[in-house]
């Protein structure tokens, strides 16, 4: 993404760029409750949600990053194993790079890790998978420390963007898979936030 050629065009649309990863201010909880999505969820998973909105939400006013000492880049902007294709002759292939942004490295690495917890996964498989990529990326460019320590606070505030995006998407319809979604989404903050819990699993 380097020499992309529309590189001076992205970096110039600021909004678009913060829209894509700029703070979340507010939880998914009040949408969830007033969206027919709210029938896939128990009332104890209501309440769930609630409390880790709340964390979240406090977690990140307490903890998201300076921009400006962060290591900046082009980004996919939705970089997901759905995006990335393995071709013939051994060659990655990226594509769907509608969401393309101007931002902080450590949010397109937390993006993509997201991912690697899109099912229920063991922790520690969980933890080895992002040893692993932060391994591969650190072979090919540098990470500061500051770059390091937001991937973390990334991932928590996309959590939260996904959720609401989800419940936007699905407007007035019930949405069982959008339910997954979310609930997957807030069991890895959980983990995240709070430790993990029996059984070890995310």
């Amino acid at each position: 993404m380097e020499t992309f050629p529309d590189r001076s065009v992205i970096i110039n649309d600021r909004r678009k760029s913060l829209s894509e990863w700029g703070k979340q201010d507010s939880g998914c909880y009040p949408e969830l409750i007033e969206s027919p999505t709210a029938r896939y969820f128990s009332r104890a998973e209501r309440s769930w949600i609630s409390s880790i909105d709340t964390a979240l939400i406090d977690y990140l006013a307490g903890n998201y990053p300076e921009p400006r000492s962060l290591t900046f880049a082009v980004l996919h902007g939705d970089l997901a194993f759905e995006q990335v294709r393995l071709l013939p002759d051994g060659e990655v292939y990226f594509f769907d790079f509608g969401d393309l942004s101007w931002g902080p490295v450590a949010h397109e690495l937390a993006q993509f890790l997201r991912g690697f917890a899109a099912e229920p996964i063991p922790r520690q498989r969980w933890l080895d998978l992002k040893a692993g990529l932060l391994a591969g990326y650190r072979s090919e460019h540098s990470l500061s420390v500051a770059d390091e320590d937001a991937i973390e606070v990334f991932l928590l505030n996309r959590v939260l963007a996904v959720a609401r995006y989800v419940l936007e998407l699905h407007g007035n319809s019930a949405a069982p898979g959008g339910a997954e979604v979310i609930k997957q989404g807030y069991r890895l903050a959980a983990e995240i936030l709070h430790g993990p819990h029996q059984p070890q699993q995310i």
